[in-house]
């Protein structure tokens, strides 16, 4: 496997705001939701681009996760996520 890291993540970035791309997942209500979209977009950029589910595997869960999920979340809140609604406790 011979990956540049400073290539996959501008190619990572520049997927995610092509047409918006993040947001078509939908906005993540809870933790799981998040991860899944996280997954989702991770998928469908591996295909797209002809990466091996090894490339999938070491750059979006593994070695390189921090930065790739970290792009991902940060266009999120751009694009006006303020993370999950709390849910009203019962009286």
């Amino acid at each position: 496997m011979n990956l540049n890291y400073d290539k996959l993540l501008e190619k990572w970035i520049d997927f995610l705001v092509e047409e918006d791309q993040y947001l078509g997942y939908g906005i993540p209500d809870n933790e799981d939701d998040l991860m899944d979209i996280y997954d989702g977009l991770a998928e469908d950029f591996c295909k797209q681009y002809g990466y091996s589910e090894e490339t999938l595997e070491f750059a979006f869960h593994g070695q390189w996760y921090d930065s790739f999920a970290d792009e991902y979340f940060r266009l999120l809140e751009k694009g006006g996520w303020k993370g999950f609604k709390k849910e009203a406790s019962m009286p």
